[in-house]
């Protein structure tokens, strides 16, 4: 039980059964400025003759008298949530609070008692912020007792006794099972017990409830189903997200990192709703993933503010979950860049005093800009800045239009100008050029070699064309003749290839990010290492080689297939030969590499959760830091893998191999390893559920001190 339901059920009704007359504040940095407010508003409701001027006090003490007068009974003030004067506030703010309770104490009037409420961690804060009062003297601490293993197993077993005034049926566990599961969670340290126990116990009972049978929850219930209670606030958050549409699934992280003082401080920090759904184009759509949020998943709750009449303001269930939202934070994607971006700049912006020269730069604006659905800007503030940036921004594309309109009747004189004063040179000396195709060849390189954006080569002849790491950058290239062409590492961002004949070319390592093509016959043709992230790839793969290209979400792909052996999102990897191959920090969420070998190669920092490496080769690699929640590596062989801090919770590695792999750091929290071999495997800080701890004890494994970990 939390410090604010103990409040509720225990402390308040019994100082009203003791006749104190309660006043109840939540959370604020300015708490007594709130008891000021809020006492005068009842007391003017009570006073039944305002025009005495001897019942119109203005200090909080004279309030107090006043009230106490009024209600005749003792006063009790109770203030919950006492550690918002320190994530919400400042020193100021904590000087004023220690100058005006020292006030209202200062007459040692007994009528009046105060109840303060606040996490351990920020007592030694409080108690050196009411410094010099006598506290020793004038108050006691109450620290509240976590609960115990006994109270644990009663709070699982007790909803299912008999003979509960209930409409479900009584229930049972294994032998057995519950201390499993008090164990578990007790060992488990992530923040309070209490929302813990809920989660597991509410879970159970779905399972045991849709199951046709006598109402008994299993060990095979709570291993195999649930996977356990370690982590399983942080679970539920996982599941929570990846519930919602792919497309809302970054605008809920955004929404919850905003409900809390991070990057700062790791507590919840309560918001009213309509600032969360204010400064968006679509507040009916994150108003449907807060519901989702709030009512299927309990993670976030609303509650009425007394210092905000009439809004509902929303905060974290949970304190134990804002780890997890850190770790979103983390994660790596252009979202997280993007408000790294948005804050950097609106920092150096307020330090800047506010000046136009500081605002965000156009290339870092359109990175924002492409995430700025899913970003929360709540204060004035921020979006006076983000406004001002997208005034600049489009005044700066105004002149830009300008420009490229005077470039584009340059670019003519360019693109014809020069090549036919080069052909008649050529003539002249006897050496004329005979063919279209080398006109076209000749006029390309030269477009290139003046750096010409946004070229128009369309129907160009260009076979053979030989360029390898030319400045292609928007050229309009639809239905150019590229066959056998060598444009290894070019830029050819935003570039279109429409119709263009491709067969034969050399397109490896080139820059393709945002461009389009659409090309049929593409025997031969190298995409190898590409750049394909956010462009448009309407090919038949078949004939091409497109191993080690690079794309993302935006990528589209014909048939919403990606090419063979390219890296991304739901790769098809299956038959690749990836040995010793970099790629590292890619996102290869739900890929299908069963059987393929990564031998030697180095995926540290990449996202492989829910992908399916069965029996796929992996020995040797290196895995550090990488995600493979829920992967299917049975029967893979990870023997000498480095998977130092990988997250491998839930993953299935059922008869792998993973003799003297490196498991430092690693979570296998819910992993399945039954059959799987782990002799020689260096187990250091590994975490682990108890399960998997019984099945390793079968195998002779390195602890730190064996491996030279510190």
């Amino acid at each position: 039980m939390g410090k604010t339901s103990f409040l509720s059920a225990r402390i308040v009704p019994a100082l009203e059964d003791t006749g104190h007359r309660v006043v109840r504040i939540r959370g604020t940095a300015r708490p007594l400025e709130q008891l000021t407010r809020l006492a005068g508003r009842e007391l003017r409701d009570q006073i039944s003759h305002p025009s005495n001027p001897s019942l119109s006090p203005e200090s909080l003490p004279e309030l107090l008298d006043a009230l106490f007068e009024v209600e005749r009974r003792p006063l009790a003030i109770v203030i919950d949530q006492l550690e918002e004067i320190f994530t919400q506030g400042n020193e100021t703010a904590a000087r004023v609070f220690q100058a005006q309770l020292a006030s209202v104490l200062a007459g040692a009037d007994s009528r009046i008692r105060f109840i303060l409420s606040l996490r351990e961690d920020y007592l030694g804060a409080t108690l050196r912020t009411l410094h010099p009062l006598p506290v020793d003297q004038l108050a006691r601490t109450l620290p509240l007792r976590p609960l115990d293993a006994a109270d644990i197993a009663a709070a699982l077993e007790g909803p299912g006794q008999d003979g509960l005034p209930v409409r479900y049926d009584a229930f049972k566990y294994e032998d057995g099972l519950v201390d499993l599961i008090v164990n578990d969670l007790v060992s488990d340290t992530a923040g309070e017990v209490a929302p813990r126990i809920q989660a597991v116990g509410a879970r159970l009972w779905a399972m045991c409830r849709e199951r046709p049978g006598p109402p008994i929850i299993t060990f095979s219930d709570y291993n195999d189903r649930l996977g356990g209670a370690q982590g399983i606030l942080a679970r539920v958050l996982d599941e929570a997200i990846t519930g919602l549409d792919a497309a809302d699934q970054g605008m809920a992280k955004e929404m919850l990192r905003v409900l809390t003082h991070l990057p700062g401080s790791p507590t919840s920090r309560p918001v009213p709703e309509e600032d969360l759904l204010a400064f968006t184009e679509s507040p009916k759509r994150r108003a449907a993933v807060l519901r989702q949020l709030e009512d299927r998943w309990r993670i976030i709750h609303g509650f009425q503010d007394p210092r905000l009449p009439g809004q509902r303001v929303l905060r974290i269930a949970h304190e134990s979950l804002i780890a997890r939202i850190q770790q979103y934070g983390e994660e790596g994607t252009d979202r997280d860049r993007a408000r790294q971006l948005f804050m950097h700049g609106f920092d150096l912006w307020l330090k800047g005093g506010e000046r136009d020269d500081d605002l965000l730069a156009e290339h870092h604006f359109d990175e924002i800009q492409t995430h700025i659905g899913d970003l929360v800007l709540r204060t004035d503030q921020e979006q006076h800045f983000y406004r001002a940036s997208k005034l600049r921004h489009d005044e700066y594309y105004l002149r830009k239009h300008r420009e490229t309109r005077r470039q584009e009747r340059l670019n003519k004189l360019q693109m014809w100008g020069l090549p036919t004063v080069v052909l008649a040179v050529g003539v002249f000396i006897g050496q004329a050029l005979t063919s279209f195709t080398a006109v076209d060849r000749l006029r390309a390189k030269a477009l290139s070699y003046m750096g010409t954006p946004g070229a128009q080569m369309s129907g160009a002849s260009l076979r053979l064309l030989a360029m390898p790491g030319a400045w292609l950058r928007g050229w309009e290239l639809d239905r150019a003749d590229l066959r056998e062409a060598n444009l290894e590492g070019a830029d050819l961002q935003r570039a279109s290839l429409v119709g263009a004949q491709l067969a034969g070319s050399n397109l490896s390592k080139a820059d393709l990010a945002g461009s389009t093509i659409v090309a049929q016959k593409l025997w031969d043709t190298s995409f190898a290492g590409a750049d394909l992230r956010s462009a448009t790839v309407w090919v038949d793969p078949i004939g091409a080689d497109f191993t080690g290209a690079i794309y993302d979400w935006n990528t589209r792909w014909r048939a919403d297939e990606p090419a063979p052996c390219a890296f991304g999102p739901s790769a098809r990897l299956q038959g690749c030969m990836l040995s010793e191959t970099i790629i590292q920090k890619r996102d290869l969420e739900r890929a299908d590499a069963a059987g393929t070998s990564f031998d030697g190669a180095d995926l540290s920092g990449s996202r492989l959760s829910f992908a399916n490496l069965s029996g796929a080769s992996l020995r040797g690699a290196h895995l550090a830091e990488v995600q493979l929640v829920e992967a299917n590596l049975q029967g893979a062989d990870l023997s000498g893998t480095d998977l130092t801090g990988a997250r491998l919770q839930a993953a299935d590695l059922r008869n792998a191999t993973l003799t003297g792999a490196n498991l430092t750091g690693a979570d296998l929290r819910g992993a399945n390893i039954e059959g799987a071999d782990l002799s020689d495997a260096t187990i250091c800080d590994t975490q682990l559920d108890e399960g998997s701890r019984r099945r390793l004890e079968r195998w002779p494994t390195r602890a730190c001190s064996d491996s030279g970990t510190p």
